[in-house]
């Protein structure tokens, strides 16, 4: 018949340095597990989690994808102001034309703001 000695858990002590000790405990963190569960578990031989180490040119590149959606987004978003403007002064055109769609020539002759952007709008595309 077993003893009650046998029956009871035992307790291990190890001494680790602090080194040691840091070690230990950024391994378990990894595995979300306490230094404890961690040094039992890899000593009886249980399989656990594998460590996984990132490499720095994964985060480097994931750096320069970043930067680089960074530009294209800066890019898209004079894009769409530009078209902003265009579709606002298509708006302003409209107003110009009757339900037939023929263009009011004599509103628009006197209509000096839209003409004058509409200019503008010419000479920037020349630029480009």
């Amino acid at each position: 018949m077993p003893s009650s000695f046998n029956k009871k858990a035992k307790t291990i002590n190890v001494n680790l340095t602090q080194d040691e000790y840091d070690k230990i405990q950024k391994l378990a963190e990894i595995r979300h597990l306490n230094p404890t569960s961690y040094t039992k578990l890899v000593a009886l031989g249980n399989r656990i989690k594998p460590t996984v180490i990132k490499s720095e040119d994964d985060t480097s590149d994931l750096h320069e994808i970043i930067e680089q959606l960074k530009n294209s987004n800066s890019t898209l978003k004079s894009e769409r102001d530009i078209f902003k403007e265009k579709a606002n002064l298509f708006d302003l055109f409209l107003e110009h034309v009757n339900e037939n769609a023929f263009i009011d020539f004599d509103s628009f002759k006197h209509d000096t703001e839209l003409r004058k952007a509409i200019m503008n709008l010419k000479k920037d595309r020349e630029n480009l």
